[in-house]
């Protein structure tokens, strides 16, 4: 696992505070929630969200996180396409792995692609990203679904 010290792949390292550290590591998606999850304030949280360095070391973060999960998920899409595949298998089972490959890949939900999340809080404020999350919240319960 990468340092959350340190930023990879700058020109110049740049160290981030204990508090960043805590920030980084405690990083939900959300600012409340990384707020109450790390016990720094609210403020420092959305603070932090808006420093650049933070930023990188949130997506360093979850990058590192991506890739070592990656190889887990391709193994199990190997798996369910070679049980596709298999022509000994019942075909229940090869339409339940048909099923899984296709849950895998997204193809039964609608994709919204969305910019990175220094695209998205930059320059934003407090309010606008109060009303972001309300929005969220209320679309959630609207629809059953989890942001």
């Amino acid at each position: 696992m990468t340092n959350p010290a340190v930023i990879p792949n700058q020109k110049k390292s740049v160290l981030l505070t204990p508090k960043q550290r805590i920030f980084v590591a405690g990083w939900t998606g959300d600012v409340r929630e990384t707020s109450k999850a790390t016990g720094l304030s609210v403020n420092t949280c959305y603070s932090m969200a808006k420093k650049k360095h933070v930023l990188k070391a949130i997506n360093a973060r979850i990058r590192n996180k991506v890739n070592l999960a990656t190889a887990s998920r391709v193994k199990r899409q190997r798996f369910w396409s070679d049980a596709m595949n298999d022509d000994s298998l019942s075909m229940k089972d090869r339409l339940k792995a048909s099923e899984l490959l296709g849950r895998s890949e997204a193809d039964f939900t609608e994709k919204v692609l969305t910019g990175s999340l220094e695209d998205e809080l930059k320059g934003l404020t407090e309010e606008d990203l109060d009303r972001r999350l309300k929005e969220a919240e209320r679309e959630a319960a609207e629809t059953g679904t989890v942001h």
